[in-house]
């Protein structure tokens, strides 16, 4: 490693290694951070943060990476500050989410990722004086019980924040992981008196959704939507499944309608996401996610070079899926704009002009990670949705 040495007047006689220059490039509106190694991570968020970069979206990569887009708002010493979670256990999980929400850390909603042997988030302390949360992290393999264990929090006062899936491996089934998260007072103080009177009836606050077939969501969330349920997020399950979780609170006929969109290649979704704007569809940011064919098993990848077909029998080719909310009433129109690439290095310039012609990022999401040993190729590492608000009638 080579070091640069620098004389001052102070210390003639006395040669001191300054800090090692910076792979980072800080200079630009924009940063994306990749990495396999979550120490790294930490490190570059922290540099990037004191720099006055704050964090945007967060996605694991079709190359098993961790990455995360932020962009430059602060000026020092008024910057953000990260700390990030990595667990294998949820019990470790839920363990540092108490000791960072002491320290008056929130959890980013739009990065909590997935993985084979670990999940990883990413908590911020905004400048100036602190305010607190309580995080409570539920973890089960049966979406009967998850629902279940969502009603009881709702009961205690907690909302969602977010929900990701440990994937499958060797063997054992991955597990449905919802973190929610209530207003709590400074430590040392204590917490506000709970009202006695009985909260309303919350048997039927929340739906979990569940299956393959991108068909079958379609309809479900149509009949969901028209019963007075709101989608709240959604995820990814079993890799080649997505689930969706949404809240009632709605009354007919003042419902929502809901639009699904799954394709493998950027530009179909750049062209269906922008149809379906043109109807008065928004896109639900928490939604987008990666999704593994059917038994593809790393093989998926490879529909994408032969216009998403499948072409090994029993193989369907991965996916990226999004869901577009629309609302009751007149509502603003919005057009959208799909960034895709292998190489995350390239997707940064990609950004930066994308942003110079109106665009804002709202969503970030990787093919589903290849496996560790998988042979097939990904073509496929990392998409961007932007969105801008259309000016046409």
């Amino acid at each position: 490693m080579r070091l640069s040495f620098a004389l001052t007047i102070g210390c003639l006689f006395s040669l001191s290694p300054l800090p090692a220059q910076s792979k980072l490039d800080l200079t630009q509106p924009y940063l994306l951070l990749a990495t396999i190694r979550t120490s790294t991570m930490q490190q570059e968020l922290n540099e990037a943060a004191a720099a006055g970069y704050r964090v945007l979206v967060g996605s694991r990569t079709g190359l098993s990476e961790f990455s995360l887009l932020l962009e430059t708002v602060a000026q020092p010493p008024d910057v953000y500050q990260y700390l990030l979670l990595a667990a294998t256990r949820t019990s470790t999980m839920q363990k540092e989410l108490d000791e960072a929400a002491a320290k008056g850390f929130h959890l980013l909603s739009k990065v909590m990722m997935g993985g084979q042997s670990e999940i990883m988030v990413v908590l911020e302390k905004p400048p100036g004086a602190p305010t607190y949360s309580q995080y409570l992290l539920l973890a089960t393999k049966f979406t009967g019980t998850l629902q279940n264990e969502l009603i009881q929090a709702a009961e205690r006062g907690y909302q969602l924040v977010g929900m990701v899936r440990s994937e499958q491996e060797a063997g054992i089934q991955g597990e449905h992981i919802v973190v929610l998260e209530k207003a709590a007072p400074p430590p040392g103080e204590l917490p506000a008196a709970q009202p006695t009177e009985l909260r309303r009836d919350l048997r039927d606050r929340y739906r979990l959704l569940a299956t393959r077939r991108t068909s079958t969501m379609q309809q479900e969330l149509n009949d969901s939507a028209r019963a007075g349920y709101r989608v709240l997020v959604g995820s990814p399950s079993s890799g080649t499944e997505v689930e969706v979780l949404l809240e009632k609170g709605v009354q007919p006929p003042n419902t929502f309608q809901y639009k699904l969109v799954a394709t493998n290649r950027a530009s179909t979704l750049q062209k269906e996401l922008n149809e379906a704007a043109a109807k008065g569809f928004r896109l639900l940011p928490q939604t987008v996610v990666g999704k593994r064919g059917a038994g593809s098993s790393g093989l998926g990848n490879i529909g994408g070079i032969f216009g998403g077909a499948a072409t090994i029998p029993g193989y369907a080719p991965d996916e990226i899926v999004a869901i577009l909310e629309k609302a009751p009433g007149p509502a603003k129109s919005y057009q959208y704009l799909v960034l895709d690439t292998l190489k995350t290095s390239t997707m940064q310039q990609e950004i930066s002009k994308a942003v110079k012609d109106g665009y804002a990022v709202t969503a970030m999401a990787g093919s589903p990670a290849s496996k560790e040993g998988t042979p097939m190729p990904v073509f496929s590492n990392l998409r961007l949705v932007l969105e801008k608000e259309s000016k046409e009638k």
